[in-house]
């Protein structure tokens, strides 16, 4: 039997400045919405990436 995929939810959300020992900057924080939204060629409208030369796969930390 073919289980046909659906969407339960879109998250989105702007780079933010968080800081742990040094500052830093991350478009990982999102909130779910419900509202309808424009679909760009790049991205939601709300979301963005903080670092567009970053890879598409997330890299381990270092432990240092």
């Amino acid at each position: 039997m073919c289980q046909i995929p659906s969407i339960l939810s879109i998250q989105v959300g702007l780079p933010r400045v968080l800081a742990d020992e040094q500052e830093w900057t991350s478009g990982f924080l999102k909130e779910s919405i419900t509202e309808p939204l424009w679909l760009g060629t790049t991205n939601l409208t709300g979301d963005a990436q903080a670092d567009l030369n970053a890879p598409s796969q997330a890299q381990p930390r270092s432990g240092s």
